[in-house]
Formats: C-alpha cells, sequence, structure tokens
C-alpha cells in the first residue's frame, strides 16, 4: 500500500513537499494541499482522488514555472534545474518541459541570442560569454551563430576600449605601478583577452604623466 506524506519545505511558510513512500513527488502551498487531508491532517488519497491529486501537483509546479520564465529568458537546463530543486518528480517535470517546447516558452536559440545581445549592451566580452553560455548548457555552434550575428568585433573593440578608459580613471593614484596593474585587472576580470587589455591599457598610459612599462 502506497503511503503518502508532507513536510514543510525547508526556510518555507506554506510550502510542503509531498512524498509516496520515500519518493517526492512534488510540493504544494498549505491551501491546496488542505483539499488533501483527512480529518486527522494526514494525506488521504486514493484511487477517487488521485488523478485529481496528481493533476494538482503538475498545476502547481506549471504555475511556478512560468513565472520563472516570465522573469526572463531562460536555458532549457536551467527550466530542468529549476523543476528539480521545487522540486517536481523527474516524470511530471519532463511532462512540463516537453509542454514549454511545444508552446515555444522555451527556446534555445531565442535565449541565446538574448543572451548576447544583453551582454553585449553591458560591455561583456565574447570570452566571458563563452563561458557563461557554455555553463548553461548552451552549444558552442548555437553561441558561434550567435555571437556572429549579434557581436561584431568592432563593437567588442569599442566596449573593451570603453572599460580602459573607465578603469584608468577608477584606479587613478599616485602610484603608477598600481594604477597600472589595477586597470589591466579590471580588464581581465571582464574576460578580456591579456594582449587586447594591455594594448588599450598601453595607449592610455604612453605619454601621460603615470606612463610605466608593465
Amino acid at each position: 500500500m502506497n503511503e503518502y506524506s508532507y513536510q514543510l519545505k525547508l526556510n518555507k511558510k506554506s510550502l510542503y513537499v509531498i512524498q509516496q513512500d520515500s519518493k517526492t513527488l512534488g510540493v504544494l502551498p498549505r491551501a491546496k494541499l488542505r483539499m488533501f487531508l483527512n480529518f486527522n491532517d494526514e494525506l488521504d488519497i486514493d484511487e477517487t482522488n488521485l488523478l485529481s491529486f496528481q493533476e494538482e501537483l503538475i498545476r502547481y509546479g506549471r504555475e511556478r514555472l512560468f513565472k520563472f520564465l516570465t522573469y526572463r529568458e531562460r536555458s532549457l537546463i536551467e527550466v530542468r534545474q529549476f523543476l528539480k530543486a521545487l522540486p517536481l518528480a523527474s516524470e511530471y517535470a519532463k511532462e512540463l518541459v516537453t509542454f514549454c517546447l511545444e508552446k515555444n516558452f522555451q527556446n534555445d536559440k531565442r535565449f541565446t541570442e538574448m543572451f548576447v545581445m544583453s551582454a553585449k549592451d553591458s560591455r561583456v566580452s565574447k570570452r566571458e560569454i563563452r563561458h557563461k553560455l557554455k555553463e548553461k548548457g548552451i552549444s558552442d555552434q548555437m553561441i558561434e551563430s550567435a555571437i556572429g550575428e549579434f557581436y561584431p568585433k568592432l563593437e567588442e573593440r569599442n566596449n573593451l576600449k570603453e572599460l580602459a578608459d573607465y578603469a584608468y580613471r577608477r584606479y587613478r593614484c599616485d602610484d603608477a605601478r598600481k594604477h597600472r596593474t589595477k586597470s589591466m585587472e579590471y580588464l581581465i576580470r571582464k574576460g578580456y583577452d591579456y594582449y587586447d587589455a594591455k594594448g588599450e591599457i598601453d595607449k592610455l598610459f604612453t605619454g601621460s604623466d603615470d606612463d610605466f612599462e608593465f
């Protein structure tokens, strides 16, 4: 006989994790969970209400997923990780992922293109973009296609120049060595190539009172 139980999710005031024997099925808020409790405040699931119980778990999972997708575009990996952390049973999660793909609520190509355009406008380097997108499960081919279409070399060069100007002003101090080192480190942290960054820094320091060989 299947035994159903529930417990308060960690750090949540009214969200409960539902289990069948030792298997986690999903989560429900108290208001929805109450529909399936008996007079002893125990889960009372049988063949008469099993289907509606399962539908409620999926419905609430879908509700939470839609809020997650509404905030910004997500990669497929992010969607799967979200449902796993919710948590939601793998068979229910698979059903929701399939639904989102069929309805085009989630699309890795669209996600990648928007990520590249946003990162470009934030002056993020192509190297850093590649690194972050790989972490989100995007293929090399899709990454390079989006970068090639939406992030021309000239724009990356202009972004590097603007960041170099900013770093030069931000870290300016009486110690020329420290000034130059801090400026370089800032550009490297942003993901720019060492020699490209050094070239821009050299232009700023050449002929200035802070001229110093790096």
